[in-house]
């Protein structure tokens, strides 16, 4: 019997094969007075030695299928992920039992939490399902592709299986996954023979001496009624973060005419300083965090110079206005050295960011700027590293100077 299985309180009812024994005895009279009694016999009798009447009980096969998903499973694209089903042998003899995932065709249901739950609709195929046991150990392979065998599954026999499948990156069409997306998956069991038999067929012989097979299943999800089958279904619902990535410019400054804010609009001009900003929301209606670990930059370094000291205007005697400064706000901002990036954050509050800013000292390595976020986002309070919520917004900004 495979691991995993449990035998629960007796509903299968007598056991497939018991022979049920019965005899009938007459007593009776004549004239008033009282005669030997006669016990019966198939051929019939007329004396008091019983030959009892006898059958075999039939198999009764009867598979169940339920969900212990109250809720669709929340899914990534591109991650794998999990849907629960519980398997029961209510028939009354020891069965394999196979089991196979298909996937529902676009705009198939699933009522799921019961009559208040929610209702989910197919807009997409999760593919590459695996059946485990409640041990998460992979399950012998079935008589056919892509199925699993459980075996001498006793009667009242039930267990917990997991259908773990791979979510796409897309849908039809190459359109990409968006929140409320919903895969519903449906997992069908199929009686067979015990001990490793073939799939179990009906019979109908009548015959007193010989078990008959007669399927009594009712009607699952994606099967009819009397089929030797059930099916359930399930569903996964594309729960994600709702990134954005902007990345803006303006010209802080130039050799030519000063900076912007002494009243004078800089043109990108060589030796004009260039300020990026590169902003990273996560919308504040999307349903989870997202987990940033780097943002790069490669630079043209054959047109621009990257400002390790996140100043303006060096080496441009010229331009006063453009001139290095120590003064920590306006176009000639400054931090200390090698503090080449400012970070802000904003819809948020976090220890690690005063007021919302702090100045960092990121990886540069010719031609490329890499913020570790693992590094800049340290684990606090309720936030994981690199977590950003829905609602957060995180900026990097820094500078370059036009060759």
């Amino acid at each position: 019997m495979a691991a995993g299985f449990l035998a629960s309180a007796q509903a299968a009812g007598t056991a497939a094969g018991t022979d049920i024994n019965n005899s009938a005895t007459l007593t009776y009279s004549v004239g008033g007075t009282a005669q030997s009694s006669i016990c019966s016999a198939p051929g019939g009798n007329n004396t008091s030695t019983c030959t009892p009447t006898t059958f075999k009980v039939d198999n009764k096969i009867n598979l169940l299928v339920t969900t212990n998903n109250n809720t669709a499973v929340s899914a990534v694209p591109g991650g794998t992920h999990t849907l629960t089903f519980v398997v029961t042998n209510s028939g009354n003899s020891t069965q394999d039992i196979v089991l196979s995932t298909t996937q529902v065709a676009t705009s198939g249901t699933v009522l799921l939490g019961g009559g208040g739950g929610t209702t989910y609709t197919d807009s997409f195929d999760a593919s590459s399902c695996t059946i485990t046991d409640t041990a998460n150990a992979p399950l012998p392979v079935g008589p056919l592709a892509n199925t699993y065998r459980i075996t001498n599954v006793a009667p009242d026999g039930t267990s917990t299986v997991y259908a773990s499948c791979t979510i796409p990156t897309t849908k039809a069409g190459g359109v990409a996954l968006v929140n409320t997306d919903a895969s519903v998956v449906s997992l069908k069991a199929v009686a067979y023979i015990a001990a490793g038999g073939a799939i179990a067929v009906e019979s109908n012989t009548n015959t007193s001496t010989v078990v008959d097979t007669v399927f009594a299943d009712g009607a699952g999800s994606d099967d009819a009624a009397r089929g030797g089958d059930y099916s359930a279904r399930s569903a996964y619902r594309i729960q994600t973060a709702a990134l954005t990535v902007a990345k803006i410019f303006k010209t802080l400054c130039d050799p030519a005419g000063g900076a912007i804010d002494a009243g004078y609009a800089p043109k990108s001009i060589p030796g004009a300083y260039i300020q990026y900003t590169v902003s990273i929301a996560n919308s504040n209606t999307a349903p989870v965090s997202a987990i940033l670990t780097n943002l790069s930059d490669t630079l043209d370094t054959t047109k621009v110079t990257f400002d390790t000291e996140l100043i303006t205007g060096a080496n441009v005697a010229s331009a006063p206005a453009c001139a290095a400064t120590t003064a920590p706000t306006g176009a000639g901002a400054a931090t200390s050295a090698g503090n080449y990036v400012k970070l802000e954050l904003s819809g948020g509050t976090r220890a690690s960011f005063p007021g919302g800013v702090k100045f960092i000292n990121a990886v540069y390595t010719t031609p490329t700027l890499t913020i570790p976020w693992a590094t800049m986002l340290p684990a606090e309070s309720s936030h994981v590293v690199g977590e950003l919520l829905p609602g957060e917004t995180i900026s990097a900004t820094y500078n370059v100077i036009i060759k």
